[in-house]
């Protein structure tokens, strides 16, 4: 038998450990945050030279410390 679980977030931090897990850039190096992401943890980004958009959600309320550190490509996109 297999259970499938609905998992509602109020808010998500993204950490180093858990960016791939939120955020996919594709081959062309542009990434979009998903609306439930809240925070965006130290250093969450580092280390992601491929990495040359993104796309913020309207509800961001932080942006941790060297987040995008070492992401020589990246320009905003959209706040």
């Amino acid at each position: 038998m297999v259970f499938f679980y609905k998992i509602l977030f109020k808010h998500v931090t993204l950490t180093e450990d858990v960016v791939d897990l939120h955020v996919k850039i594709n081959d062309e190096g542009h990434c979009k945050v998903p609306e439930y992401v809240t925070h965006i943890g130290k250093s969450a980004f580092r280390g992601k030279e491929t990495l040359k958009t993104i796309k913020l959600p309207k509800n961001l309320k932080y942006i941790g410390n060297y987040a995008f550190q070492g992401c020589r490509q990246l320009a905003l996109r959209e706040l």
